[in-house]
């Protein structure tokens, strides 16, 4: 990938995996890269580094695993993951949203120069620093 510092935001790291829809959305009507017309996002772009989206997702695909067989503790990003594998999605869109959350995850982490933790993996950042408030005053 290089330096991460090149890339301004999360957003930017997934598009250069290929981790992101590729929409063609007009004012009337959704098209998708296949001609079909269909609501919501389209098929993954797949541009991008082809053995770093695949690690990705092989990556998700383990992380799941390890969620469905309770083998990680119960945190926001677990119960996220809990979530997605709950609903009646297909097994792979699943796992595209495993792999773009893990690279919003390792983005941070390599941008920051955090530690990983469980806790607040699966926080939002708008969230974040109240709940950093909160850790702070219970300690």
């Amino acid at each position: 990938m290089g330096d991460i510092a090149r890339f301004d935001s999360p957003k930017q790291t997934m598009a250069f995996i290929g981790l992101v829809p590729n929409n063609r959305i007009t004012g009337h009507h959704t098209e998708t890269s296949s001609g079909r017309e269909a609501r919501g996002q389209g098929k993954m772009s797949k541009r991008g580094d082809k053995m770093l989206r695949s690690l990705c997702i092989l990556g998700a695909g383990a992380l799941c695993l390890m969620v469905r067989n309770d083998r990680l503790p119960d945190c926001p990003f677990v119960a996220s993951i809990k979530e997605r594998l709950a609903s009646p999605r297909p097994w792979f869109k699943v796992l595209v949203y495993v792999a773009a959350k893990l690279v919003r995850i390792a983005t941070a982490l390599l941008k920051y120069g955090e530690t990983f933790s469980f806790e607040k993996a699966g926080i939002s950042k708008a969230v974040l620093k109240q709940w950093e408030l909160e850790q702070a005053k219970a300690a």
